[in-house]
């Protein structure tokens, strides 16, 4: 088996004589797997048919590599929790979990590094080498020692079909039917531990502190953070008390924030990132600095957030289905609509055929190349978001919680959570509606902790149609400029301060006039790194 990893991870490779396998996971009658138990769910002499149909079932966080005489199989879950990378050397398929594993020299792909710098990770299967590629979300790979054939396919892809046809009323039950089923799984596999749950104003963490709460576990700590009067800490400490979970509150200085950038476990967060092909968000990365080290999280504990369960909620759905916006949506096409909507954090020019790279390796990777309505639309979109910026760049933050050495649950992207809302109608996700009116009437109200968010300030049509990058370079000249644009929309995690520190840690190579926001300086500090570490 051609595995390299040169990294003692939280979630270890267990292995046997044909099998290499980590992470966690409950089996189709419910049963769950961790540590060396995960082993017992791949018993020899499994071929192709029989290990797709195994993985299909499992829900949870995991990758599998299984080798036979014949062949070498390697799946990872829906959201690529844990990357696999692949390279075919001298006709041997090489295996790894992190891409500077391989002697690659200095062959970076020129598309890769640009997508990596803009919007935070390399789209599809290609990575920053040209010779080494990546496993997508919920993908397989199957070689065939004897005629060399390496052939990919996946097993899950994250479309909607919108078939369930119950009404509002019944679709309420059965939402919540799985959200104890979730809630109850979250406990089964935290054993007794403390769950210490991320916290925001918003309504995804808190729908799984409440879950909690209702299904009667109590070891739970809260943390949450932001600046001196953030919105979202100071909603947190609201939820936590009404519930009775201690929360610890990190506010976000500009010394804080200094010292997280200049830590070893910046770079080292930076390297495990850069390892696993993702730009590192670092938004989490003081508190985790500041609470470890105040040893403020309990011995043992599981983090667990609640990362992007608004997607499946609607977020991504316009408001109204029928507005003049979603016209020139259609009009605009996927491809075109995400370039200009997401990539961002970085805006130095491009020649015209770099520009074009880009775009066609968005169109490349859609599920369908043609959207006839909003319907199909918004499945390609969430479809393509949910492959590439959830699952390589949201949910890559969970490396946050391993370099302090916590392990992590994700239990808004339970498998039964997200094939549910797969099923609803696009029309009843708009505006978050059937979402919204789930997490209020079943969760939020009864527990009494109902704070509904601020509303955001109203678009004008012209507005809401400038791209993310337009958006961005109008803000970041405001700042350079000293003229505050954002005055209604505070900086709630104090961004600019990382972002003047982060700054002086990259190599003078770079134009700062040409970064956004802080993701795209981390993705610089990153590639600095990288070309150091090849001319080593």
């Amino acid at each position: 088996m051609h595995l390299k990893s040169n990294r003692a991870d939280v979630f270890p490779w267990f292995s046997n004589e044909y099998i290499k396998v980590k992470g966690y996971f409950f089996d189709d009658n419910g049963d769950y797997f961790e540590q060396q138990r995960i082993l017992d769910v791949f018993p020899s002499g499994l071929g192709k048919t029989q290990l797709i149909s195994l993985v299909k079932t499992l829900n949870g966080c995991f990758s599998i590599i299984y080798e036979t005489d014949d062949f070498i199989f390697s799946a990872v879950d829906r959201l690529r929790n844990f990357p696999i990378f692949y390279s075919v050397v001298n006709e041997s398929l090489e295996l790894t979990d992190e891409i500077i594993s391989f002697n690659t020299g200095n062959n970076i792909n020129e598309r890769a590094k640009e997508e990596f710098l803009r919007v935070g990770f390399t789209v599809g299967k290609k990575t920053l080498f040209k010779n080494v590629n990546q496993l997508i979300a919920g993908q397989y790979l199957f070689y065939d020692k004897k005629s060399k054939n390496l052939s990919l396919d996946s097993y899950y892809k994250h479309l909607h079909k919108g078939d369930n046809d119950s009404d509002s009323k019944d679709l309420l039950k059965q939402l919540d039917i799985i959200v104890k089923q979730w809630a109850q799984r979250l406990i089964i596999s935290a054993a007794g531990k403390t769950i210490f749950a991320g916290l925001s104003g918003g309504y995804d963490s808190r729908s799984i502190v409440c879950a909690l709460k209702r299904e009667g576990y109590e070891n739970v700590v809260c943390f949450s953070y932001g600046h001196e009067d953030s919105y979202e800490h100071n909603v947190a400490k609201k939820v936590a008390d009404k519930l009775g979970y201690p929360i610890h509150i990190v506010k976000y200085s500009e010394d804080l924030w200094k010292r997280a950038v200049n830590s070893d476990e910046f770079d080292e967060y930076c390297k495990l990132g850069l390892s696993k092909n993702s730009n590192p968000c670092i938004q989490e990365l003081p508190a985790l600095l500041e609470l470890h080290t105040r040893g403020l999280i309990p011995k043992n504990s599981i983090i667990v957030p609640g990362y992007a369960a608004d997607l499946l909620g609607g977020s991504y759905v316009p408001k109204n289905l029928e507005s003049k916006e979603v016209n020139q949506m259609l009009e605009m096409g996927v491809a075109d609509y995400i370039y200009h909507n997401i990539y961002g954090y970085y805006s130095a020019p491009l020649t015209p055929l770099m520009d074009h790279k880009l775009k066609e390796n968005i169109f490349n990777n859609l599920d369908e190349s043609t959207c006839l309505n909003i319907n199909d639309f918004v499945c390609n979109l969430e479809h393509w978001f949910t492959d590439n910026h959830v699952s390589k760049f949201i949910n890559s933050t969970v490396r946050t919680y391993e370099i302090f050495g916590y392990e992590w649950r994700l239990p808004l992207w339970d498998n039964d959570f997200t094939d549910w809302w797969y099923s609803v109608p696009t029309e009843l996700r708009s505006n978050s509606t059937l979402y919204h009116e789930y997490l209020f009437s079943y969760l939020f109200i009864p527990l009494e902790v109902g704070f509904k968010k601020p509303m955001p300030e109203k678009k004008s049509f012209i507005k809401r149609l400038l791209s993310k990058q337009t958006k961005l370079f109008i803000l970041n000249l405001a700042s350079k400029l000293k003229i505050d644009l954002a005055s209604q929309k505070k900086d709630e995690g104090n961004f600019s301060l990382a972002s003047k520190q982060v700054s002086k840690k990259i190599s003078g190579d770079w134009n700062l006039d040409d970064f956004n926001s802080i993701n795209g300086l981390v993705g610089a500090y990153c590639l600095d790194k990288l070309n150091e570490s090849k001319t080593k």
